[in-house]
């Protein structure tokens, strides 16, 4: 499945969840990116109509300021969450 927006995300499984993932606690991926950011994510299960999926939120941070850092609360996390991207199995 391909990435999706946070609009779209919530069209399918409603804010309450998207908002949920945007608090979560991220894990790296250990994915490269090649482009000098670093891969997080969190997932959450949900319900979209009458099945159960999992919700997927990818978030990027710079690499160097990633490996870095002491606190990852230093990290740009506004830029970070406002371009998350998703995806739903």
């Amino acid at each position: 499945m391909s990435r999706i927006t946070k609009e779209q995300a919530i069209a399918a499984v409603g804010e309450e969840v998207i908002n949920t993932l945007l608090f979560a606690n991220v894990e790296p991926t250990n994915r490269v990116t090649n482009n000098g950011t670093a891969e997080l994510s969190a997932r959450i299960k949900a319900m979209e109509g009458e099945d159960q999926v999992t919700v997927f939120m990818y978030v990027y941070v710079d690499e160097e300021e990633f490996m870095n850092a002491e606190d990852l609360g230093t990290l740009d996390w506004d830029d970070a969450m406002a371009n998350a991207e998703f995806e739903i199995y």
